[in-house]
C-alpha cells in the first residue's frame, strides 16, 4: 500500500466521487479525475472516496494508490448505453450511491458522468441536501441532444448542481446555453503529468517488442471507437507507404471497433505496417508516445453525437516533443494550435490527413520545430497542480456557502 506523507488541510474536505470509470480504465476523463483527486489528497490533505466500476488491472492500480485518505471502491460494470432499458441498473446504482453517502457522510458529492452518477447525485442532493458538484465534458450533451426526454432530465440534473465544472470550452459554452448563465460554472481544462510525459529517445524495448525497425512511426492512442477516426488514418496510409514503405503505425488501445479496423487494415494490404497493441499499462504510455515520430488521431463526431470535446492525448504527445495531427471537430482547437503545435484537418478526409503526414515525414526540421512548440506550451499552460487548486477552492466555497455542518467520514 502507498504510504505517502500527506499534509493536513485547515479546512475539512471529505469528498465522495461517483465516476462511471476511473483509472486504470483508458480515456481522457479517467486520467482527468485521477490527476485532480490524487492532488487534492497530496496537496491539501483531503479525504476522498471514489466509487467506480470494475476494469482490468484494477487490483495493482488500487493497491498502489490507496492511502488513508484516498479509497477506491469498485462495483458492477459500466452501463453500455443510456437507453431506457437500463433503468433498473440506473436505480440500482443510485441506491448504492445513496447508501454510500449515508454511510460516509461526505461534505459534498462530486459526480463525473451524467448517467447514472450525476442522476444519483442530484437525487441525493434533493433528499439530503448534500452539496453537489458535477463535471461536464460535453459529449454527454451532444449525445443526449437529439433524444426525446433525455435533454429535459439532463438539464434538470445540471440545474440541481451547486457547482458545475466544464472540462473544456465546448462544454462551458453548451452549459451556458442550457442554464442561461455562467454563475455556477467553472472551466478547468485538463493538465499533463510531466513526470510521465516528457521528451526522450524512442525506447528500444518497445521497438524490439513490436519489430518496428528503423522506419518512421505513427501512433494513435485512444479507445477504438468511431469518434477517434482510426479509419481515416488507415485509409490514408496506402498513399503514405508509397513514399515511406518502412513506416509503421501503432494503434494503442482497445474497444468495440477493433475487429472492423483489423478487417479494414487487411483489405488495404497494411497488415505489415499496422500494429494493434491493445490496452497498455498506464505507466508505460509515455514510452508509446516517445516511440512515435508523429501522433495522429483525426477525430470526428459519430452517428450518436459522441464527439472529442478536448483531446488530452494531443497534449500528452506534445509533452513528449511530438507534432500532432487531429480532426477539426468538437473541442480539439483548444488542445491543438493549428500550424503551431500540430495540424487540424477535416474529419473523414484521408487525402488531407495524408498530406499533413507526408509534410511532416519529409521535413525533419519542421517536425522538431512543431514538437518543441508543443512541448513548451504544455510546460507553460497545462500544470495539474493549478487545476487541483481550482477544484479545491470551488469545493470549499460550495460547502461554506451552503453552511452544511461538516461531519468527518468513516474513512478519515
Amino acid at each position: 500500500m502507498n504510504t505517502r506523507s500527506l499534509p493536513h488541510s485547515n479546512t475539512p474536505c471529505d469528498i465522495q466521487v461517483e465516476a462511471d470509470a476511473y483509472l486504470p480504465w483508458s480515456g481522457g476523463s479517467r486520467t482527468y479525475y485521477h490527476n485532480l483527486y490524487s492532488r487534492l489528497v497530496d496537496n491539501y490533505g483531503c479525504n476522498v472516496i471514489v466509487n467506480t466500476t470494475h476494469c482490468d488491472g484494477e487490483a495493482a492500480f488500487d493497491e498502489l494508490w490507496t492511502t488513508s485518505r484516498l479509497h477506491i471502491t469498485r462495483h458492477d460494470q459500466r452501463l453500455p448505453d443510456w437507453g431506457w432499458k437500463r433503468a433498473p441498473l440506473l436505480a440500482k446504482k443510485t441506491i448504492r450511491a445513496l447508501a454510500s453517502s449515508s454511510y460516509n457522510a461526505p461534505a459534498a458529492m462530486h459526480c463525473g458522468d451524467l448517467f447514472p452518477q450525476a442522476f444519483a447525485g442530484s437525487t441525493i442532493r434533493r433528499l439530503t441536501g448534500t452539496p453537489l458538484l458535477i463535471f461536464v465534458h460535453g459529449d454527454e450533451i451532444s449525445q443526449t441532444e437529439g433524444r426525446k426526454l433525455q435533454p429535459h432530465i439532463r438539464n434538470l440534473i445540471y440545474r440541481t448542481a451547486d457547482a458545475l465544472v466544464a472540462a473544456n470550452t465546448y462544454a462551458y459554452r453548451e452549459l451556458s446555453r442550457i442554464l442561461g448563465s455562467t454563475e455556477r460554472l467553472t472551466l478547468i481544462t485538463p493538465g499533463v503529468d510531466l513526470d510521465s510525459f516528457y521528451p526522450a529517445p524512442a525506447p528500444s524495448w518497445l521497438k524490439s517488442k513490436y519489430h518496428l525497425g528503423n522506419g518512421p512511426i505513427l501512433a494513435t492512442v485512444g479507445r477504438l471507437v468511431r469518434k477517434k477516426g482510426h479509419d481515416t488514418i488507415l485509409s490514408c496510409l496506402p498513399q503514405v507507404v508509397k513514399e515511406f514503405p518502412t513506416l509503421r503505425y501503432l494503434i494503442v488501445g482497445d474497444g468495440p471497433e477493433r475487429s472492423r479496423l483489423q478487417e479494414l487494415t487487411a483489405s488495404l494490404g497494411l497488415t505489415e505496417q499496422v500494429v494493434f497493441t491493445g490496452n497498455v499499462p498506464h505507466e508505460q504510455l509515455g514510452d508509446y508516445y516517445r516511440a512515435a515520430d508523429i501522433f495522429c488521431m483525426v477525430n470526428q463526431m459519430d452517428a450518436t453525437g459522441d464527439v472529442e470535446t478536448f483531446g488530452m492525448v494531443f497534449l500528452e504527445a506534445n509533452a513528449t516533443g511530438k507534432p500532432v495531427i487531429g480532426g477539426r471537430s468538437g473541442g480539439t482547437s483548444q488542445s491543438i494550435l493549428d500550424g503551431e503545435t500540430g495540424f487540424l484537418c477535416e474529419p473523414e478526409q484521408p487525402a488531407q490527413a495524408a498530406s499533413y503526414i507526408l509534410l511532416l515525414l519529409r521535413d525533419v526540421a519542421l517536425r522538431e520545430r512543431i514538437g518543441k512548440a508543443g512541448f513548451q506550451r504544455v510546460r507553460q499552460d497545462f500544470d495539474w497542480n493549478s487545476r487541483a487548486a481550482q477544484l479545491f477552492e470551488i469545493h470549499n466555497r460550495m460547502v461554506r456557502t451552503l453552511r452544511r455542518p461538516y461531519r468527518r467520514g468513516v474513512f478519515s
